[in-house]
């Protein structure tokens, strides 16, 4: 028999006291602590470099601990359609260091960052507003976010439990 059968095979008592005898576990980093960019999967291609300045706002908010957590628990991202200063539709973040923003505080922040780097769409349209390319871009973009979001509560829900085993006596 080799060790791992000989230990398998000792008393109760015996492998009870060598497992109670050994020293807690050192802490290991979180899997966002370790390497943020580990915890979210490459955009797609053909995503444009404005839908991706959005995406990376959304996970920088993730990684910064910045999110928003609704009362069902649930991560939070919202993109909001405002109006830019050329009377375009801009997609922009709705939210800023953990809270919604109003239509008014979404468009200053947009402004601040750049709108060159949202993505934009011309205000006329002749069909349904459902149908929109803004909000057509704005789903499409939410997809991503919310698997964003699921993978990160489900990450955080097992770092919570392990960090709880890890303080507990």
């Amino acid at each position: 028999m080799g060790k791992l059968s000989q230990r398998l095979s000792s008393p109760p008592g015996q492998l009870t006291r060598q497992l109670t005898n050994t020293a807690p576990p050192a802490f290991t980093p979180t899997l966002l602590e370790r390497n943020p960019a580990v915890a979210f999967l490459p955009p797609p291609e053909g995503l444009s470099p404005q839908d991706r300045y959005l995406l990376e706002y959304h996970r920088r908010n993730l990684r910064n601990g910045t999110y928003l957590d609704d009362q069902q628990g649930m991560t939070t991202v919202n993109i909001m359609g405002v109006t830019g200063p050329d009377g375009r539709i801009y997609n922009v973040p709705g939210y800023a260091d953990g809270k919604r923003l109003n239509e008014q505080e979404a468009t200053t922040l947009a402004a601040q960052l750049g709108w060159e780097k949202f993505p934009s769409f011309d205000m006329e349209f002749d069909g349904p507003i459902e149908q929109h390319p803004a909000n057509v871009s704005a789903r499409s973009l939410h997809d991503l976010i919310d698997q964003d979001g699921n993978a990160f509560r489900i990450r955080r829900a097992l770092d919570d439990k392990r960090s709880f085993r890890l303080g507990s006596p």
